[in-house]
């Protein structure tokens, strides 16, 4: 407040006055008078300093090192004031040199540094160059240095929060134990109601900071919000360094042998970034910049919780629940659109007889409607028996596809791959792989590999690329498919897309009691019919979408008239009682026209008197109900 006495820009001086005790008044005239001297705080920090310098290549060796600390402030304020820095006599240079010794020694214990054989020089390794990249304390990189290959979740969690980092910013102030425990074991608050309980409670009480920073960092990850303002501040510097950290953990253990610690450390990194569980498949919805909380909640009255589930409906329907106007449902699918599929490809390229196996990793991005204008980061990594075998972080695919290759030494363990995103929640796949037995196919004699595709932590199951498309099926054709394969002979996993028949020669009929709108509405399709019926139209509305041509189509399986409101014309084959086999009395196609509130033909045989029905959204419409064959 000094700095405010005066009113800066309006008076000339100003008067400020300080209140303290007696011992502290001769503390602050020297601080006015410019006496009171600056000490070094070098000396609890000089092992990560070390570390940094040994990184930077400028510190290989003990000579350079002490020569390194006798260059710093800290030994001149260590000859004017031997007593602070604990130092009675007045060899400073040799107590300096215990102190470097000392702390080369405990970097080399925790393998931070690597002594070079036959010199007395040494190197910094991959965990010392990756402490002094994200600034990490000595003793939290110790914690990290001790993470096993088999690690799950909470334990990695409780390693995060006994970091050093934490203790230098957060504390336990008074009143916040209880809050802490009560979110911890969720008991009963004192307005009568029940604290939300954490997912990995803790057992006993919270007596220190780690224990804090474990229940607070899961309380947010719930999907809760910190009303005290203390409390919010202490929650914005645990994520950022919790991020750090996490940062740190991920590149030292995907280099090394850990599968299932590299995946458990990948999904927690992704989880503390986005600020909600993985696997959490209520609130995936607020990572769209355009959805919070409130409208998270009205899908969730929908029965719309994933985003999977939100790219199946269309513009309409999202802005019905949200009780948005348009564009907001078109932003929406938008957003959608910027997150990337793909399907994986795993071949075998070994020769026969061959000791060691060549497998190939094919990544294909299969949405077509990719809008490419962020770059969306993915890994891919295969493991076998708790094994790292191959992991490769790229970016969204535009065109093209990505091959990898690397060698198996054993066909006995099933091969685990799984495609971790960076910045998005529910889109996670994991693939479990079997090499089975050598065949034959084409030219090639390979191996085929059989697996079968899921979610990684409680994503989304590995799907085709047309998902969001309306299904559809047409009769005498077999509901169960083949496993489709490549040229090469190598079986397709995780992502298949829907077989097409080619068969021109069954006609589908369409289903019984299909109730069409005919009055006039805002959902109707304005495209050409014609397009339809030559099989050039692709629109997601159109009942002849993917259809070979006009004389084969398929028929949606819908479930409601307003799946069918954008019909104006259908292709009708008329019915002969006589003979049901014979063709229609024309060449070209004929129509029944619906755009008539009544509609007869007797010639045809079909009975066609419309229904009247009432609707609260739609109002008043009127239905028919026909088949055809």
């Amino acid at each position: 407040m000094i700095g405010r006495a005066g009113r800066p820009q309006f008076d000339k001086e100003g008067v400020a006055v300080i209140l303290t005790s007696d011992k502290t008044v001769k503390t602050y005239s020297n601080l006015l008078d410019g006496q009171l001297p600056i000490e070094s705080n070098l000396r609890p920090q000089i092992v990560d300093h070390l570390n940094a310098e040994v990184a930077l290549e400028t510190v290989r060796d003990e000579a350079q090192a002490i020569a390194w600390i006798n260059s710093t402030f800290l030994k001149i304020r260590m000859r004017e004031n031997p007593k602070l820095y604990g130092s009675p006599t007045q060899d400073v240079s040799r107590k300096l040199a215990i102190i470097i010794k000392k702390h080369l020694a405990a970097l080399k214990k925790t393998g931070l540094l690597t002594q070079i054989k036959g010199s007395s020089a040494f190197v910094s390794s991959l965990l010392g160059q990756l402490m002094a990249k994200y600034y990490l304390r000595f003793e939290t990189v110790k914690l990290l240095s001790s993470i096993g290959s088999s690690i799950d979740a909470t334990s990695l969690i409780r390693i995060v929060a006994q970091a050093e980092e934490f203790k230098e910013n957060c504390r336990i102030r008074l009143g916040e134990k209880a809050f802490l425990n009560g979110i911890n074991k969720g008991k009963k608050n004192k307005e009568g109601g029940k604290y939300p309980k954490i997912k990995y409670p803790m057992k006993g009480k919270i007596s220190e900071v780690d224990d804090k920073i474990y229940v607070l960092l899961q309380y947010i990850l719930d999907g809760h919000k910190v009303e005290k303002w203390d409390l919010s501040v202490d929650v914005e510097t645990i994520f950022r360094t919790a991020l750090r950290i996490l940062n740190c953990t991920t590149e030292y253990l995907l280099s090394k042998d850990g599968y299932q610690a590299a995946k458990t450390c990948l999904l927690l990194r992704k989880t503390v970034k986005m600020r909600m569980w993985h696997s959490d498949k209520q609130s995936q919805l607020r990572q769209l910049p355009s959805i919070g909380p409130k409208l998270c909640t009205a899908f969730q009255q929908g029965n719309i919780r994933t985003l999977k589930q939100l790219e199946d409906l269309s513009t309409l329907k999202i802005e019905d629940l949200a009780n948005r106007k348009p564009p907001f449902g078109i932003q929406i699918r938008a957003h959608l659109k910027r997150i990337p599929r793909f399907k994986l490809i795993i071949s075998d390229n070994s020769p026969p007889l061959s000791n060691q196996i060549d497998c190939k990793f094919t990544v294909l991005q299969t949405r077509l409607d990719l809008i490419h204008d962020t770059d969306n980061y993915i890994h891919l990594l295969v493991g076998q028996a708790n094994k790292i075998i191959l992991h490769r972080r790229f970016k969204t695919l535009v065109k093209g596809s990505l091959v990898f290759h690397t060698t198996i030494a054993s066909r006995a363990h099933p091969l685990n791959c799984c495609f971790i995103y960076e910045d998005v929640i529910g889109y996670d796949q994991k693939i479990s792989a079997n090499i089975g037995n050598q065949s034959s196919i084409g030219t090639d004699t390979q191996s085929i590999l059989s697996g079968s595709a899921g979610d990684v932590g409680g994503g989304v199951d590995a799907s085709s690329e047309d998902d969001h498309f309306p299904k559809f099926s047409m009769e005498k054709i077999s509901s169960s498919a083949s496993t489709p394969k490549s040229k090469s002979g190598a079986q397709e996993i995780g992502i298949s897309r829907p077989q097409v028949n080619s068969n021109t020669s069954n006609i589908p009929t369409l289903h019984k009691s299909s109730m069409l709108k005919i009055k006039d509405s805002p959902l109707k399709c304005k495209h050409n019919f014609k397009k339809c019926l030559e099989g050039r139209c692709s629109h997601k509305c159109c009942v002849m979408k993917n259809h070979p041509n006009s004389s084969a189509f398929q028929t949606p399986k819908l479930n409601s008239f307003k799946d069918y409101s954008h019909v104006r014309k259908i292709p009708t084959v008329f019915k002969n009682s006589a003979n049901k086999s014979s063709k229609p009395p024309t060449a070209k196609p004929s129509y029944l026209d619906l755009t008539k509130p009544y509609i007869t033909s007797e010639k045809a045989g079909l009975d066609l008197t419309p229904n009247e029905i009432e609707d609260e959204d739609l109002g008043k419409y009127f239905t028919i109900a026909f088949e055809v064959e």
